[in-house]
């Protein structure tokens, strides 16, 4: 039996609460190791000391005042429990919220200053714009992420016609 074998066993060593063989290796370890029998004497005496104490009275109704404690301790704890899960969610709302509306925001800018156009000639107008007809679409779109704002541009969902596959007429066709 080593040192640390001997002080997990010490407890029920003292209470004579080990098997024989295993008491008999306590004891023969406790006369060959002057440390372990330090730590013996040391716990043996402790023990005396404590019995030999005399009893404190137990004032009346001291039980019920622990239990009261105890009860109203248990409350205090569910209470901030309940308290630091609440304000946990509440940033964890306020944190997707604002992510929801300031994803894609752009910085504030100074006022662009626009410089005065040279007058252009005069152009023929152009012809009346020509809006192809496209089939119906369906609701099925997948929504985008990021930016609410920017929602309504939602791709169809797989299969359906997109407007980007109707027949452009010649002069709004890109160059």
């Amino acid at each position: 039996m080593n040192c640390q074998q001997f002080r997990v066993a010490h407890l029920a060593f003292t209470d004579d609460a080990l098997a024989p063989d295993v008491a008999e290796a306590a004891r023969t370890h406790l006369d060959a190791c002057e440390s372990c029998a330090r730590y013996d004497c040391l716990v043996r005496r402790a023990t005396l000391v404590a019995r030999n104490l005399p009893a404190t009275p137990v004032r009346a109704g001291a039980h019920a005042r622990v239990m009261a404690r105890i009860r109203e301790d248990a409350r205090r704890r569910r209470r901030q429990r309940a308290i630091l899960v609440t304000c946990a969610a509440t940033a964890a709302s306020i944190a997707i919220i604002a992510a929801m509306f300031g994803f894609g925001a752009t910085p504030p800018t100074a006022t662009p200053v626009v410089a005065a156009r040279p007058a252009a000639p005069a152009q023929e107008p152009l012809p009346p714009i020509m809006i192809p007809r496209v089939p119906a679409m369906r609701r099925d779109f997948s929504l985008a992420a990021g930016n609410p704002a920017l929602s309504f541009i939602a791709s169809p969902a797989p299969g359906r016609v997109r407007f980007a596959d109707a027949q452009l007429p010649p002069f709004l066709a890109p160059r």
